[in-house]
C-alpha cells in the first residue's frame, strides 16, 4: 500500500497560503476532513487538505461564494475524477468550475449582483438594504437573484468578501509598492461595510468571523504577487491603510 505523506498544520499553512487560525476555523465549520491525531495535541494533514483549501480559496476569491454554499459544493467538486495526485492545480479546477458555473465571469449575474450589493451595503448598511434594491441597481430580476444567492445574508457576505478584488482593481495601475495613502483611498468607500461585518462577527453571527481578516489577506497577497519579496511589506501597508480607514470612520483621526 502506498504511504500517504502527512505533515503538521504549519506545513499545510505554508503549502496553501491559508493561515493556521483559518484552517482551524474551516475544520470547525466542517469544510475540511478531520486530521489524523498522533498525540494529545498533535495532528497531521495530507494532500486532501491541500486540495480542499485550494478549492475553498478559489471559490471564495474567484467566485465570491459564501461559506455555506462552499460547504455544499465541496464534496461534489472534490470527487471529480482526473485531479492530479500530489498537488492542487488551479487551472484544472477552473475548468471544472466552468462546467458548474458556465455563466460566472466579470459580467455574470452573480458578479453583477455582488458589485451592486457591495456599493449599497457600504453606503446604507445591512438593515437598510433590500434585495429588491440590489436587484434594481444590478438590473437583474429577483428570480435570477435567488438562482445566484440563497438569501440576503449570502449576498451580504459575498459583497464584503469582494472588497478585496475591488481594492486590488482600484490600485491595479499604481506602481508597486503601492503607497498606504492609495490603499486607504481604495478601502475608504467600504469602511462601513467592513466595520459592520466585523461587528456582526463579534456578536457571533455565523460566517462573519473570518471575512475581514480574509479581505486583508487577499489584498496583501495580491500586492505581494506584484512585488517580488514584498509579502511582508505589502501586509504592513494593507494593515496600516485599514487602521487609518477604520480610525477615520469611527472618529479617531481628524
Amino acid at each position: 500500500m502506498e504511504r500517504v505523506q502527512a505533515f503538521p498544520v504549519s506545513e499545510l499553512a505554508h503549502r496553501t497560503g491559508v493561515k493556521v487560525p483559518t484552517i482551524h476555523a474551516y475544520l470547525r465549520q466542517g469544510l475540511l476532513p478531520a486530521p489524523v491525531r498522533v498525540a494529545d495535541n498533535r495532528f497531521l494533514y495530507d494532500r486532501r487538505h491541500v486540495e480542499a483549501l485550494g478549492l475553498i480559496r478559489l471559490l471564495r476569491e474567484r467566485r465570491h461564494l459564501p461559506i455555506e454554499t462552499i460547504k455544499e459544493l465541496l464534496p461534489t467538486l472534490l470527487g471529480v475524477e482526473g485531479e492530479e495526485e500530489h498537488a492542487f492545480r488551479s487551472g484544472m479546477w477552473e475548468e471544472v468550475l466552468g462546467r458548474y458555473f458556465p455563466d460566472d465571469g466579470p459580467s455574470s449575474p452573480q458578479a453583477t449582483l455582488t458589485a451592486a450589493a457591495r456599493a449599497i451595503f457600504a453606503r446604507r448598511g445591512y438593515a437598510e438594504t433590500s434585495i429588491d434594491e440590489i436587484c434594481a441597481r444590478a438590473g437583474i430580476a429577483k428570480g435570477t437573484f435567488y438562482r445566484a444567492f440563497a438569501s440576503k445574508d449570502d449576498v451580504y457576505l459575498a459583497a464584503a468578501e469582494s472588497v478585496a478584488g475591488a481594492v486590488l482593481d482600484a490600485v491595479a495601475t499604481t506602481q508597486a509598492p503601492v503607497p498606504v495613502d492609495d490603499l486607504a483611498k481604495a478601502l475608504a468607500p467600504y469602511a462601513g461595510l467592513l466595520l459592520e461585518v466585523a461587528s456582526r462577527a463579534l456578536l457571533g453571527e455565523p460566517g462573519h468571523g473570518g471575512v475581514v481578516p480574509g479581505v486583508v489577506d487577499r489584498i496583501a497577497d495580491g500586492l505581494a504577487r506584484r512585488q517580488r519579496g514584498g509579502g511582508r511589506g505589502s501586509r504592513r501597508a494593507v494593515e496600516a491603510a485599514m487602521a487609518r480607514v477604520v480610525g477615520e470612520a469611527i472618529g479617531l483621526h481628524a
